[in-house]
């Protein structure tokens, strides 16, 4: 008998079996739609907005992925009519300012004008994208099971667009872009919790940065783990509260730090 031909159906990001809260297309649709509709929402945008549909989204969702693979120097290049620069699969599947429109009203939460403002408490710089950001954290947490040794240190995403959590550290190879705090198997480097970090959020100078972070990370272990961690992290407050959950630490320290 002849063999049955392998599904050529394409892979969903947070489809269902890798994610607690799998990605539902639906979903997003809807939000996109009333996003493009409201005031502050670009009045030529608002007033052409064609509503779109999950197939639509979807090749949205396609043609991000495409440009991640395959770069080119502009994004406008991917519909250059020149045969050896355009693809014609981007170009079939929507128009460029088609693109360019969902791209500008891309966002995965309600808005709401009553939502915490810069220096209020529970302000978050991520929140369009808050509830992605998770899915992606449970989907890391849901599909590995940790060994005894972990590791927390800071990882840079190379980005020199605009954005509120842009970090520029001048002495990282890496100056421009989002800063992560991770949290990964020492044996494997599995990246299993991350949190990333989005400046002072309020008017009162942060304290103790190095120690919350590592304990906000490190709530997802349990008793006899060691966490491994740079002098950045390393002080005696972090260890005595590590060894109050029953988590031990390894980390260098400068013995002229506060408190040593």
């Amino acid at each position: 008998p002849k063999a049955a031909r392998p599904s050529m159906t394409p892979a969903v990001p947070f489809s269902k079996g890798s994610s607690p809260r799998p990605f539902k297309p639906g979903w997003l649709k809807k939000q996109l739609n009333k996003y493009a509709l409201l005031p502050h929402v670009p009045k030529t945008i608002r007033e052409t907005w064609t509503p779109i549909t999950p197939a639509i989204l979807m090749g949205f969702i396609g043609i991000v992925m495409y440009m991640g693979i395959v770069k080119l120097p502009a994004r406008r290049m991917y519909w250059d009519l020149h045969r050896n620069i355009g693809v014609r699969g981007i170009q079939n599947c929507m128009t460029r300012d088609r693109f360019e429109d969902i791209a500008r009203v891309l966002h995965f939460e309600t808005f709401n004008p009553q939502a915490p403002k810069k220096g209020e408490p529970g302000f978050d710089k991520i929140r369009p994208v808050r509830i992605i950001f998770d899915m992606f954290k449970s989907a890391c947490l849901s599909n590995w099971h940790m060994g005894q040794y972990v590791s927390v240190d800071e990882a840079m995403q190379k980005m020199k667009g605009k954005s509120p959590v842009r970090t520029y550290m001048p002495n990282k190879p890496v100056k421009y872009g989002y800063k992560f705090w991770c949290l990964c198997c020492a044996g494997t480097g599995y990246l299993y919790n991350f949190d990333i970090y989005q400046g002072k959020l309020q008017k009162e100078p942060e304290k103790n940065l190095g120690a919350n972070v590592v304990m906000t990370l490190s709530a997802v272990l349990v008793a006899g783990s060691v966490v491994c961690y740079d002098r950045f992290f390393t002080s005696l407050l972090l260890v005595t509260l590590l060894l109050a959950r029953g988590v031990r630490c390894i980390g260098t320290i400068m013995t002229n730090k506060k408190g040593f």
